[in-house]
């Protein structure tokens, strides 16, 4: 189940989508995303001395120690193999480009902590933030890709549908606690040839009410709830929507009732 309020405000993710007049409903979007990468600090003083992450769930960690190659290729150091090229260099501290030089005792591993300290707090963990959710849509837009495809190929002695619910019914019992939508409506999964966006919209078919679980158990209201189900989809002059209460709510009450 997908609910409502786990998608409302996730980027690449729009409901009920204002179309032109006469276009097909999508209640659902969900956009192609694709991963960022963390910023690299910009600093030549702590750049060699950052082990960045793959993603955003482990923070990124300073080296113990640092080959030469990459404090020579930052521009803090100098090759201790070869004269000064340039007369700024003159000044450079000489390294060999395989030596290891530790963070324990480097004369700039102050600065290197502190440097690092504002990485982590002013750029890397806000990209972390936002590509954490990012991430949460790009893995179900995986998931409704996946189930397209189930829906596309299923067959005939295993048929899939998809629905959208409205009015979550809690019952309790002695076998457990039943959570289910007491009013649902078919709909499918297309993927638009533009956008590359998985869209669902509903199927050209009739709302209905779920209360087989209720039937089960003999439910005295169930007759009474049925009837004005029947009445009110009969006598609906606005098609339903889950995001139109008046084309549901009044089942609602009914059945709380």
């Amino acid at each position: 189940a997908l609910w409502e309020n786990d998608v409302q405000g996730r980027p690449g993710i729009a409901l009920n989508l204002d179309r032109d007049e006469g276009a097909d409903e999508v209640w659902l979007e969900v956009k192609r995303l694709h991963q960022t990468k963390a910023l690299e600090p910009k600093s030549a003083v702590l750049k060699p001395w950052v082990e960045l992450t793959q993603g955003p769930d482990a923070e990124p960690k300073l080296r113990s120690t640092v080959e030469g190659a990459a404090l020579i290729a930052a521009g803090t150091h100098r090759s201790a193999l070869q004269p000064p090229r340039k007369p700024e260099e003159r000044d450079l501290p000489a390294i060999k480009p395989d030596e290891l030089l530790p963070l324990a005792g480097y004369e700039q591993e102050a600065q290197v902590r502190s440097q690092f300290s504002a990485y982590v707090e002013n750029l890397w963990r806000p990209w972390a933030e936002e590509e954490k959710v990012r991430r949460w849509t790009i893995r179900l837009y995986g998931q409704l890709f996946t189930l397209k495809q189930q829906l596309e190929g299923s067959i005939v002695e295993s048929q899939l549908e998809m629905a959208w619910g409205c009015g979550i019914g809690i019952w309790a019992s002695k076998d457990g606690t039943i959570s289910y939508p007491l009013v649902t409506r078919t709909v499918e999964l297309t993927l638009n040839a533009e956008t590359q966006a998985i869209e669902i919209r509903p199927r050209d078919a009739d709302p209905r009410l779920e209360v087989d679980w209720y039937a089960s158990t003999d439910n005295a209201g169930l007759a009474e709830v049925e009837k004005t189900a029947k009445e009110f989809f009969s006598k609906a002059t606005t098609t339903f929507s889950p995001f139109d209460r008046g084309t549901f709510d009044p089942l609602l009450r009914s059945a709380v009732t």
